[in-house]
């Protein structure tokens, strides 16, 4: 484990950066540099011109080829938003002196302006804060604390940890020559008139497609399951693929009862091995390679995992299958914020703030009041502002950050939903089916359908709960005599 793993900084020109990285000369004011453990591809498309793939995005669209011919062949007949709709995965796209971010910026980019010695302003990017704040010695204090479960728990793009560092939005494009932005689509079109049993079909194509090329790229694919719906949908999925996945459960104290007995039975009724991991002690040293890692823009769950060295079973080549997106489908912030229909304006900072029971915390109204003012300038023609505040904060702001903390461990992360394509197809599902996962359901029904004879996130008894307690700790107490 090793600070900055896995990340990229691009430089006005060129810099020294850690040992054993690798740089590349974009342009005469643009330097890549990036850890050697983070892919980067180089393109050459019809006319010539260059394009960076950094990460490793997954074609879902089974008529296309790979991303890399895609640009090889296709830049001409598309516009290059066209091209990579159907890319799912964490990536950054570099080329024609732009930058492209995956669907909700998992991969994130941070980017900061500073006045160089001839008071000229310099443009810095990154996909880590704290690498900015490390190259330029940016003195700046975190903005505000934040607390795991407390209101809003992440920092609110545009907004940051750091007053002097910028988050790019995922309907933005960063243009690496001045640093302008420039307004990109959140969903691309789809036919009108889709059925709901084609939407349905186009989903199946979509997840057997994504898992099978995804699965062709590693040696090893984990899929950690849980009681839920997201999980089950993936490992139905790659049973209908017919890709080989190691399961697994990570054991914690406060996990639920339903996600420690139920997925053993799953992954037996779909084939599948599974596995139990246990943590090991507290490492301080480790929680404070996270922290400075993530500019301590994460301070969930993960935050715990990884002190607690819980993916030290993790190779280099694994790939882990995560369940992140998914809720977009499934309407995640219309409970908060009540209403039927697609509701396309965005209220004010104060009925948001509400919502998740916020004071009024001033860093924090300024960060949310510039995301509802670039949305007001370009509102949404067919998405409902919840379902982008999900997009482009909950996945934009609070998962990028836990997936650029994961960058720690040896296996890499794929979010098989996060590509425009499958937003824009779950978006058009029934809104009294989105409401109660008719779609999962119906999904797995049909991809597996040996799946569904076990119930989704069942209500643990009381007496359940405390023997979930005392047997989980019996278990940690033996994993630790056996370390």
């Amino acid at each position: 484990m090793h600070l900055h793993r896995r990340q990229f900084i691009l430089a006005p020109h060129p810099i020294n950066t850690l040992p054993g990285w690798v740089g590349i000369v974009i342009s005469e004011f643009i330097y890549l540099y990036h850890c050697p453990e983070l892919p980067v591809t180089l393109v050459k498309d019809t006319n010539g011109q260059n394009w960076f793939i950094l990460g490793s995005p997954i074609q879902s669209d089974a008529k296309r080829p790979d991303t890399k011919i895609d640009i090889e062949t296709s830049v001409n007949p598309y516009t290059v938003q066209d091209l990579y709709s159907t890319w799912a995965g964490r990536w950054i796209l570099i080329g024609g002196g732009k930058l492209h971010m995956d669907s909700s910026g998992l991969l994130g980019c941070f980017y900061c302006r500073k006045q160089n010695a001839k008071e000229e302003s310099e443009l810095w990017v990154s996909s880590s804060a704290a690498m900015i704040t490390e190259v330029l010695k940016l003195d700046d204090k975190p903005a505000y604390p934040i607390h795991h479960g407390v209101g809003i728990d992440w920092y609110p793009p545009p907004g940051t940890s750091r007053n002097s560092i910028i988050k790019l939005l995922p309907s933005q494009i960063l243009d690496l020559n001045g640093g302008a932005l420039i307004h990109r689509r959140l969903i691309p079109e789809i036919s009108p008139i889709l059925s709901y049993e084609d939407i349905l079909d186009r989903l199946k194509s979509y997840l057997v497609t994504t898992l099978r090329r995804a699965a062709s790229t590693r040696n090893r694919i984990w899929l950690p399951l849980t009681a839920g719906y997201d999980s089950r949908l993936l490992l139905a999925a790659a049973k209908l693929a017919g890709i080989s996945v190691h399961t697994y459960t990570l054991i914690h104290l406060r996990m639920s009862e339903s996600d420690r007995i139920l997925p053993p039975k799953l992954a037996k009724a779909a084939g599948f091995s599974h596995s139990m991991f246990y943590g090991k002690v507290y490492r301080k040293d480790i929680e404070a390679i996270y922290d400075k890692h993530t500019c301590g823009m994460c301070v969930g769950q993960d935050r715990n995992y990884i002190s607690r060295e819980y993916f030290n079973w993790s190779q280099k080549g694994d790939l882990i299958l995560r369940g992140g997106c998914f809720e977009i489908g499934r309407c995640y912030y219309w409970h908060k914020f009540p209403g039927s229909g697609i509701i396309t304006t965005v209220p004010e900072v104060d009925n948001i703030l509400g919502g998740f029971r916020e004071g009024t915390n001033p860093s924090l109204v300024i960060a949310l009041s510039k995301w509802i003012d670039m949305v007001r300038q370009k509102p949404p023609q067919d998405i409902d502002w919840r379902d982008r505040f999900y997009l482009e904060q909950r996945l934009s702001g609070w998962l990028s950050s836990v997936e650029q903390s994961l960058d720690l461990i040896n296996a890499d992360t794929f979010h098989t939903a996060n590509s425009q394509y499958y937003f824009a197809l779950v978006l058009r599902v029934p809104e009294e089916k989105r409401r109660v996962s008719q779609h999962h359901i119906d999904l797995i029904a049909q991809m597996a359908p040996e799946l569904m004879k076990f119930p989704f996130n069942p209500e643990a008894t009381i007496l359940h709960k405390v023997l979930r307690k005392v047997k989980i700790a019996g278990n940690y107490l033996q994993s630790r005599i056996r370390q």
